[in-house]
């Protein structure tokens, strides 16, 4: 059976979504041109996470149950290069005769490849460890400014479970007289669902990424009558009482989950090591110039 109190979410959910998909596109939109982020006195900087999860913790010890998960509304969802038409700075199909190739010496947050990597040696200590298991190494550039517009960086790794991974959440990074990490990152262990009780802990977040997904193709699909947007939404999403039971029915529960919010001053280049008695983070953000454009403007 449906639980009604779940049906009554979903005019809100749309409405809310939608404002929280559109408002972290418009960042994205906004940070993007090299010469922008040159004409606001930006700095640039390379970044790298190696995130690990520690094998066999210690099972006696309790966490809270009263968390709180969400992402912020700036967010920014790092790229894949090889991608380019899954970029999410556009509310429009990408014109593939118009796309620019990607530049990964001037183009922000796309990830690198392996061989731009510095800390391949810590990771590899980390996989050869039985002790640890690596749940993401990424590594990407990006300009830093002050902490008011700073954009919230989505992360996720680890294996994955239904819509969800094992690693979850953002960091954001901003810079005045220091460095200045903030992390909001969660880590979770799953299991199936067999139709027990679900436990005390909160509910997962759905990833901004995949509910703008899911609202741009809603957006794209023309209406056949006069219905409002919410009708056409659950028209969409929920054309049958089957497949309604379907997706309010995740094939998997959490079984733990664990946040680590934390706040660290950095100075660049060093590297700095997060710790979690589940999880950890390893991750170092050094000085990175891209190199000039013919037109852009160099701040003073």
């Amino acid at each position: 059976m449906i639980n009604d109190s779940a049906n009554n979410l979903f005019p809100i959910a749309f409405n809310s979504l939608r404002q929280f998909v559109l408002l972290g596109i418009a960042v994205i939109s906004s940070l993007s041109p090299l010469s922008q982020a040159q004409s606001n006195n930006q700095r640039w900087y390379q970044v790298e996470i190696v995130a690990f999860a520690r094998q066999n913790p210690d099972s006696q010890e309790h966490w809270p149950t009263n968390i709180k998960l969400g992402y912020p509304l700036n967010w920014v969802e790092l790229k894949d290069p090889d991608s380019p038409a899954n970029a999410t700075d556009s509310l429009t199909p990408a014109d593939s005769a118009q796309q620019a190739a990607v530049d990964l010496l001037r183009d922000p947050f796309y990830l690198l490849p392996g061989s731009d990597k510095k800390l391949r040696n810590h990771a590899a200590a980390l996989q050869r460890d039985p002790r640890y298991r690596i749940l993401a190494h990424q590594a990407w550039r990006q300009f830093i400014g002050g902490e008011k517009r700073a954009p919230a960086i989505l992360i996720k790794g680890g294996n994955a479970f239904g819509n969800h991974h094992e690693l979850e959440g953002s960091i954001t990074l901003s810079v005045a007289q220091y460095l200045q990490l903030r992390t909001n990152l969660w880590f979770s262990e799953f299991e199936i669902n067999y139709g027990q009780a679900p436990g005390e802990w909160p509910q997962l977040p759905p990833s901004p990424s995949q509910l703008r997904a899911e609202i741009l193709a809603a957006d794209r699909t023309e209406p056949t009558n006069d219905m409002s947007d919410f009708d056409q939404w659950t028209n969409l999403n929920t054309p049958t009482t089957e497949t309604t039971l379907s997706n309010l029915s995740e094939p998997y529960l959490t079984k733990r989950v664990v946040l680590m919010e934390q706040e660290r001053r950095m100075r660049s280049s060093e590297m700095h090591y997060l710790d979690h008695p589940l999880f950890g983070l390893i991750i170092q953000i050094t000085p990175y110039s891209p190199p000039a454009q013919s037109g852009d403007v160099t701040a003073p």
